[in-house]
């Protein structure tokens, strides 16, 4: 029975360095084509980041919907003591898409009780064209996508 109970730890314990390592993989690559700074006002491209990041620094209101829980969020990330305030709400995009993807590994991990399976689909996730594009600027969807991964996980526990 020890060795039972040692062996089911021991696999806990490579499934959570496993998930680890998967967000670790991905932040590292979202810290690489982080936007560096402000970006640019246009519309049509960006049409949000340069007021999110903004209203984050000031604790302000963003639109009509205020964010506010991004907006409270991020402004923790304004106190880190490197790089501009731009950059470190552009960081925070990148933190909760690695939060993300540690969850999604976990949830994959939970439906299907393997761990490579787990880790592909975590990496196809965390690496796909668009939630990389949202990963690296000043946007509220990577934290809203964290919070729905979060509830699908603790409904699968």
């Amino acid at each position: 029975m020890a060795g039972g109970l040692t062996g089911n730890a021991l696999r806990r314990s490579s499934s959570a360095a496993a998930a680890l390592l998967v967000a670790l993989v991905c932040f590292l690559f979202y810290l690489k084509t982080l936007a560096p700074t402000v970006l640019y006002y246009d519309p049509g491209e960006f049409p949000d980041s340069v007021v999110l990041q903004t209203q984050a620094i000031v604790l302000g209101i963003p639109h009509t919907t205020g964010y506010p829980t991004w907006v409270m969020l991020t402004h923790l990330f304004t106190y880190l003591p490197f790089g501009d305030p731009a950059y470190r709400v552009n960081l925070s995009s990148a933190a909760y898409a690695a939060a993300t993807v540690f969850l999604v590994y976990l949830i994959c991990q939970r439906l299907t009780r393997r761990v490579a399976p787990s880790c592909v689909a975590a990496l196809l996730f965390g690496l796909s064209r668009d939630f990389w594009s949202q990963a690296v600027i000043a946007e509220v969807y990577t934290m809203n996508t964290l919070l729905v991964a979060l509830v699908i996980f603790l409904l699968l526990l």
